[in-house]
């Protein structure tokens, strides 16, 4: 009886840790992984490396086979290394797993770590520790995340770019709950490995990334592997500082003895916003909060006010309700202003090739209108228009539409008139005149409906009739005219 009790015991403890396992498996399956890769090999000031676009190039696709997001740079300066670590250090915010990996040069100074960016021309010694990317930097950036563990990978002290004693990169003990590994051991230089596509270090990494191995016996086979291949010059150095455990490929079974876990059940309350902007350098700014924008950012869910601004571009402003994470295409129109006065006054300017000029707007003139296209077809047509040597061209309000079919109606051929058979001359408001192309408002008169930017409801736009003179309005799916303006 007591052995039954046993077996039936013993079955129990198992199924209950199998049951455990496969709740781990599908943890971890189901956490965000996010990596920065940055591959630095065409130095301006110190020796080219050979293998540094290759094995950020590789480590980057493999990243992405293996279920990480991936920010990625190549032959970086300064300024986008240290944006580049901003942004991925606001991704961390929602991610369970970091990882930071960069090929090129690296050194030591003061017994602290600096990554060094393709521009960097050096003149003191002290200067690398103002114009370079400190580890220990990016390492806080890590460590300011919400993320379970992290990992940075250096394959950046291959040999000294300094003829200033300078050394290799030096140990680093600020690892709590990061793994730190560096392609050797600290002070020492490590193999390009010339004969290869891969940096030594680097190419065993991408290896064994496809074994269901832990972090340890990862990193174990590794240096292992490194240190036979190079002949016992070259052993990896690594700093575990990480609590539990982490699959590059994850196994279908995990036998656990020591790993702890640290996940949460709870639904996220926070989202990353991303606007990318044409042009890119516009301003972002929150009219109900005091928030600053940056590219990700992590807000609150709810409902946020934004204004999109430029000088020389047209402002927007609308509302985002965040719900989950969100990224928004944005393009602001370029802001037009014409000098009137030069433009009223008949000059050689209005007899511009394919442009016809009428109170401070130019108009499209330069071919019959042949095709027709939907509302949103035709206002890409105008803002993708070059005509003249100009651009910024749109589509014309229904009031400059409805003005322009005004002249073909209102204003008789007089004899008298400059040349009656080939222009009209019109007075507008400023007292100045006109002396309009008869052939552009008979080829006018020839076409029916043609569109205007006049909103009426969300899914109409009003629109004039040359033909027969009025304007009204329709579905913006129909295909109708395009005649495109320029100005305000």
């Amino acid at each position: 009886m007591k052995f039954w009790i046993s077996v039936m015991v013993l079955c129990l403890a198992t199924a209950i840790l199998q049951a455990d396992e496969r709740k781990i498996i599908r943890q971890m399956k189901s956490e965000k992984r996010v990596a920065l890769v940055v591959g630095n090999r065409d130095y301006r000031n110190f020796s080219i490396l050979k293998n540094p676009i290759n094995d950020s190039r590789d480590m980057r696709d493999k990243l992405k086979q293996k279920g990480f997001e991936v920010l990625y740079l190549e032959n970086a300066n300064q300024k986008k290394l240290d944006k580049a670590v901003d942004k991925f250090s606001i991704k961390l915010q929602s991610a369970s797993i970091g990882l930071f990996y960069f090929a090129g040069h690296g050194v030591e100074v003061e017994k602290k770590n600096y990554l060094i960016p393709v521009e960097l021309e050096l003149k003191e010694q002290v200067d690398i520790k103002y114009d370079a990317l400190s580890v220990d930097r990016v390492v806080d950036k890590m460590k300011s995340g919400r993320t379970r563990l992290n990992f940075v990978i250096l394959d950046a002290c291959r040999n000294n770019p300094f003829k200033r004693g300078l050394g290799g990169l030096a140990p680093m003990s600020n690892a709590k709950g990061t793994l730190i590994a560096y392609a050797t051991d600290s002070g020492e230089s490590a193999s390009d490995n010339s004969k290869g596509k891969n940096g030594l270090f680097t190419k065993y990494f991408l290896k064994f990334m496809d074994a269901p191995l832990n972090q340890r016996d990862f990193f174990h086979e590794i240096r292992k592997a490194v240190y036979e291949e190079s002949r016992q010059k070259q052993m990896p150095y690594l700093n575990n500082g990480t609590i539990g455990d982490f699959y590059f490929t994850i196994p279908e079974q995990i036998t656990q003895k020591d790993s702890i876990f640290s996940f949460s059940n709870k639904a996220p309350t926070s989202f990353s916003l991303i606007i990318n902007i044409t042009p890119k350098n516009a301003t972002v700014k929150f009219l109900n909060s005091s928030i600053s924008y940056q590219d990700g950012i992590m807000l609150k869910k709810g409902i946020y006010k934004i204004e999109v601004s430029k000088k020389g571009y047209y402002t927007k402003s609308g509302k985002i309700d965040l719900q989950k994470d969100t990224k928004i295409d944005m393009k602001l129109d370029r802001r037009v202003r014409l000098n009137r006065t030069k433009l009223d006054t008949p000059t050689k300017s209005h007899s511009l090739k394919g442009i016809t000029i009428i109170d401070g707007l130019m108009y499209q003139n330069d071919k019959p209108f042949t095709k027709e296209y939907t509302w949103k077809d035709g206002k890409k047509y105008c803002r993708n228009l070059s005509l003249g040597g100009y651009d910024n061209w749109r589509l014309p309000t229904k009031n400059e539409l409805v003005k322009l079919g005004n002249i073909k109606l209102n204003v008789p051929w007089v004899s008298g008139w400059f040349d009656k058979n080939k222009h009209r001359r019109l007075k507008n408001s400023k007292g100045h005149y006109h002396f309009i192309k008869k052939e552009f408002i008979e080829n006018l008169a020839k076409y029916s409906y043609f569109w205007t930017s006049s909103l009426i409801g969300s899914s109409s736009a009003w629109i004039f009739d040359f033909l027969y003179g009025y304007d009204g309005y329709y579905d913006k799916s129909v295909d109708l005219y395009v005649l495109c303006v320029r100005g305000q």
